[in-house]
């Protein structure tokens, strides 16, 4: 899932403009891209860990094995 400014930028489907002006705000200004990059990457982290993914099978395995 993509959160707008915060694991990406939305933008509506079709819509050049808007594409275009997140490439510039992205190009332009450093800091904003940073903090998106840092957000997106610690969501994955997060989200997708070993340990996470390793969690949920035990769980899937110990619900269907009982």
């Amino acid at each position: 899932e993509i959160i707008d400014d915060q694991s990406g930028i939305l933008i509506p489907e079709n819509n050049v403009n808007e594409y275009a002006k997140a490439i510039v705000k992205i190009v332009e200004n450093k800091v904003y891209f940073d903090q998106l990059k840092d957000k997106a990457y610690n969501r994955c982290k997060a989200l997708f860990s070993v340990d996470i993914h390793v969690n949920q099978m035990i769980k899937i395995y110990n619900k269907i094995t009982n």
